[in-house]
């Protein structure tokens, strides 16, 4: 794994990770660079996006579920004590607040741990900081040329409401699934209920590339 082993981090310009990729799949000769499709899971809902918008060579993109803004996300999961630290710079300050708060608050203790490990980052100031970064926008989005399907999980803790704001700013083939309590798949990408979501994905999939062969 990149990250464990090689100590290589999260970076928010996608493509740069994946156009490598892309060139390894149709140096084979078992790759059919007709159908290739990208699929980004949670984070990678950004991810998938930025990549499908700098790589041509797609066919199909699929956004489980969509993410405009990592950002805007970790700003949704701090208290008003946090964002005052944050939006006034005191780095150590919101250090604090932060950490104390993780103490009791599992989402918030989850979302700097897991993030400061991936950003490779000193500091949660520093982790929050470098997620600005990873926010899309309209001269992105727009640059996707490929089918896209994006999903939402209407009980998402993490990314609710976004996936609206990508499909919306999306100007390709598009596709959007709401997934609910009704269907036992509203959690966070679908987790309760994955055999459900493939079944979606792979559908969708049969119909953009087999019509497009």
């Amino acid at each position: 794994m990149p990250l464990r082993e090689q100590k290589l981090p999260f970076r928010y310009d996608w493509e740069a990770v994946v156009t490598p990729v892309v060139d390894y799949a149709l140096s084979r000769s078992d790759v059919d660079g007709d159908r290739l499709a990208v699929q980004g899971m949670s984070l990678g809902g950004y991810l998938a996006a930025r990549a499908a918008a700098y790589e041509p060579r797609f066919q199909a993109a699929i956004l489980y579920d969509g993410v405009w803004s990592l950002y805007d996300s970790i700003r949704g999961v701090l208290s008003l004590e946090a964002l005052r630290a944050l939006d006034a710079g005191d780095s150590a300050g919101f250090d604090e607040i932060v950490t104390q708060q993780m103490q009791t608050n599992t989402q918030l203790r989850w979302t700097f741990t897991q993030g400061t490990f991936c950003f490779g980052s000193g500091s949660l100031y520093e982790f929050v900081d470098a997620s600005r970064a990873m926010t899309l926008d309209h001269t992105v989005v727009e640059r996707i040329t490929a089918p896209t399907l994006v999903m939402e999980a209407d009980g998402d803790q993490f990314f609710r409401g976004q996936p609206e704001q990508v499909f919306d700013t999306l100007r390709s083939p598009k596709t959007f699934v709401r997934f609910t309590a009704e269907d036992g798949a509203e959690n966070h990408c679908q987790s309760g209920a994955l055999a459900h979501k493939d079944e979606v994905v792979f559908n969708w999939l049969d119909d953009i590339l087999l019509k497009a062969n």
